[in-house]
């Protein structure tokens, strides 16, 4: 299997916008080809937690279905609590959920797919790769 690559909440927001994000729906079009796309629970909560009826929620739940799913096991969120003091012992607060998912990413040497700038933040203070 190639590697994968995690698309954060912020990328698949971008994606479904109809006003635009191209670059990003084109690499996303592209992993999702190549059976690539990684998904954690955070992220589908998330997404999930932002659809507007019934009906949404269901037809989103779906697509979610076929591609890869990370289970959010314990040692992540202790790798993540490492890293959150770090960043926070150089005045550098982010966001929680932004944390758990770079390291997930970080243990498994992947690539997140965004577009949040905390991202950015934190790649420039870990071994975080971004696309």
């Amino acid at each position: 299997m190639n590697e994968l690559v995690i698309v954060d909440t912020s990328a698949w927001i971008c994606a479904f916008s109809r006003r635009g994000c191209k670059e990003i729906k084109n690499k996303l079009i592209t992993y999702l080809d190549k059976n690539r796309v990684a998904i954690t629970g955070i992220i589908v909560l998330e997404l999930l937690q932002g659809t507007k009826s019934e009906k949404e929620y269901q037809s989103l739940l779906r697509k979610f279905e076929g591609l890869h799913y990370l289970p959010t096991e314990e040692f992540y969120w202790l790798k993540a609590s490492r890293l959150a003091f770090s960043l926070y012992r150089k005045g550098i607060k982010i966001p929680s959920t932004d944390i758990l998912i770079a390291t997930i990413a970080i243990e498994n040497d992947w690539a997140v797919l965004h577009k949040d700038a905390h991202f950015e933040v934190i790649s420039q203070h870990s071994q975080l790769r971004l696309v």
